[in-house]
């Protein structure tokens, strides 16, 4: 039998070699130990580690042990055994009672774990993703109790243990691709978890305490089975990001958490209800964070069009202004009726009052804007879509005009077809940081009305701004601005003496002007 000895300091060579059959023996070995991923060969081997100053050991795919015999090492921090050959842990896994990382991903021929190993009581991340004929988890996982990660994606899993709701302090449960997994048992007791992937699992269903994962920052569910999904998700007072990409089942999404800041309903063949009613979506696009929210439909195509226009619509009603400039993506090509003011082009006029912006009652614009493919481009485009919205101000005193006043994001995605993107520019940032801005508002004899134009680019030559809109968005009721247009506009009339004829144009402004379109 072939022994190795490594002591204290002592490096391992790049051709450091273990008979078939051997003995390693690490005792006090401090840090040399992590230089083991240079071991050429060792197949068939008994590795027993004793001593207590091992901080880490890695064996990988080109170390081919079928069993271990682990003694106590009071002081080992990582076992990495990635990719290797063997069958089973001993239950001896037991006495490394200071193991904080056990990394067995990649162990094709990893069968099952010992029950001992949910003694380890230190341990706070587990890789058994792709362990392919790994199909049960100890039912006393919950024993773990400062277990902060579980990878399991890609494993053989069929059924997450009960007790796995007692991992009070886990923050990312990650079980994609377990295609035996139907259904998640309670989740309650995961009031530490941050992250949870369920992708490609063939789930069924959700359970409704989901709802519970106070703590839950990012959800991705793609590829599943589920029709609907519980009203308790909106519960989850802290959820970010919600991806239900290729949900070929599901039909509504009907209660949204306030603090989403991307939806990716992507490919759902079958949704038709894709948002929540008004008084709910409000409260998405008004209680934010951060600066930018999506809502993305793409290629969802039995969506209900009218329903998403109309809680669009009736969200931006109101005096209580956007917190966070938002973006629906969907397919179509027709322009919403709301929009009063449309073109067929890329660029878009709009006659904006000017006593509007002085008094800061003018808020923003509701926009939209048809993308469509360039001919000559290969149609299945993926990549980034992005639109840059650019602004320009015109009265017959003076012109203004901005590099860009907005940029939406819809991300990486195929497109096969023409999409509508829907969103909303706030003015308030003009308002606070354009000196220009103020300098014309500030000038009395200027006109009443300030000529806004705005374009829309699109930054990839395999896509263009077919056609695009606008409507305004005032603080004040509909009557009330209107009343305050034709005061003006007659003012403005006597002031400078036109002629009927001029009447008559300028008069066709305030039909124009619509703070909450029909």
């Amino acid at each position: 039998m072939a022994i190795t000895c490594v002591s204290s300091g002592q490096e391992f060579g790049q051709n450091f070699l273990v008979a078939p059959i051997g003995l390693l023996d690490m005792y006090n070995s401090g840090g040399a130990v992590d230089t083991m991923n240079w071991i050429i060969e060792l197949s068939e081997c008994i590795i027993k580690i004793k001593g207590t100053g091992c901080g880490r050991f890695g064996a990988y795919s080109n170390i081919k042990p079928q069993r271990y015999v682990l003694e106590t090492v009071e002081f080992l921090k990582s076992l990495w055994l990635f990719g290797t050959a063997i069958k089973e842990l001993p239950s001896s896994i037991e006495h490394l009672n200071g193991l904080q990382e056990l990394g067995l991903s990649n162990c094709k021929n990893l069968e099952m774990l010992p029950s001992s190993i949910c003694n380890l009581s230190s341990l706070e991340d587990l890789y058994l993703s792709n362990c392919s004929k790994l199909n049960k988890l100890p039912d006393n996982l919950g024993n773990l109790k400062y277990l902060k990660y579980l990878r399991v994606a890609g494993s053989a899993v069929g059924q997450l243990p009960s007790s796995i709701t007692r991992l009070e302090n886990l923050k990312g449960l990650y079980s994609s691709e377990c295609k035996g997994l139907t259904i998640l048992p309670s989740l309650s007791g995961l009031c530490s978890l941050t992250e949870l992937y369920v992708n490609k699992c063939n789930l069924t269903e959700i359970p409704e305490d989901i709802g519970c994962l106070s703590s839950l920052e990012r959800l991705e569910m793609c590829s599943n089975k589920f029709e609907s999904l519980p009203k308790s998700i909106k519960q989850l007072s802290k959820l970010e990001f919600l991806s239900l990409r290729e949900c070929n089942m599901l039909r509504s999404i009907t209660e949204l958490p306030v603090a989403l800041i991307r939806l990716e309903a992507i490919n759902c063949k079958q949704l038709c209800q894709a948002l929540p009613d008004a008084s709910e979506f409000k409260l998405c696009i008004r209680s934010k964070r951060y600066e930018y929210v999506n809502f993305l439909f793409t290629n969802s195509f039995n969506l209900d069009h009218k329903a998403v226009s109309n809680v669009f619509e009736e969200s931006l009603k109101g005096s209580e202004e956007p917190t966070a400039k938002f973006t629906i993506f969907l397919p179509g090509s027709e322009i919403p009726n709301c929009f009063s003011y449309q073109s067929s082009g890329s660029l878009v006029n709009i006659p904006v009052l000017r006593q509007a912006l002085v008094n800061r009652k003018f808020m923003g614009f509701a926009i939209c804007a048809v993308l469509g493919f360039q001919e000559q481009e290969f149609h299945h485009y993926h990549g980034g879509i992005s639109v840059g919205v650019y602004c320009h101000f015109e009265t017959c005193d003076d012109q203004i005009g901005f590099p860009r006043y907005d940029q939406y994001n819809v991300g990486p995605v195929f497109i096969d077809s023409d999409h509508i993107l829907l969103g909303y520019c706030s003015f308030s940032k003009f308002y606070k940081s354009s000196q220009n801005i103020k300098r014309v508002l500030a000038i009395a004899d200027v006109s009443d009305y300030v000529d806004i134009s705005l374009e829309f680019k699109a930054y990839s030559p395999s896509y263009k701004v077919k056609c695009c809109a606008v409507y305004p968005i005032y603080a004040e009721p509909m009557e009330i601005i209107s009343a305050t247009i034709e005061d003006i506009g007659e003012t403005s009339r006597k002031r400078s003496g036109r002629s009927d004829d001029n009447e008559e144009q300028v008069e066709s402004h305030p039909k124009r002007i619509c703070t909450q379109p029909n």
